[in-house]
């Protein structure tokens, strides 16, 4: 499956910036779209029809952190995207707690890097 859009959801507007020059430089035709916190991209993700194909999730936000934004995401039904947590974090318990969910499908530490995505790339193929 080729990446064709990728939802970015950090407070940062600095991880923000890295995350998605990282992308443009891996593969300039992927649409980015940004949310800078899980509120902000249930609404992103309730104003579109088709969801993005990948979904990276900070977990420490303001307004709806990381796993709020997992708890609404699964309850309301929203489905089709593949999501990996972006974050900083790498205490057990944040790993813990995020892959918790089925909807989460790797737990990865920042900042992105172009072999992550190519990781990913081969991970959505198989």
């Amino acid at each position: 499956m080729a990446i064709k859009t990728i939802l970015l959801i950090d407070d940062s507007e600095a991880d923000q910036f890295f995350a998605k020059t990282t992308i443009e430089f891996y593969d300039s035709e992927i649409e980015v779209i940004q949310a800078f916190d899980g509120k902000e991209a249930l609404q992103i993700l309730s104003n579109t029809k088709k969801q993005p194909d990948i979904i990276f999730v900070d977990l420490n936000m303001p307004v709806m952190n990381g796993i709020d934004f997992l708890t609404h995401y699964t309850k309301e039904g929203f489905g089709g995207s593949t999501i990996f947590m972006l974050t900083s974090s790498d205490l057990p318990k944040d790993v813990k707690e995020s892959t918790a969910y089925q909807c989460v499908r790797r737990y990865m530490i920042k900042p992105l890097k172009e072999h992550d995505l190519i990781d990913i790339s081969k991970l959505l193929a198989s």
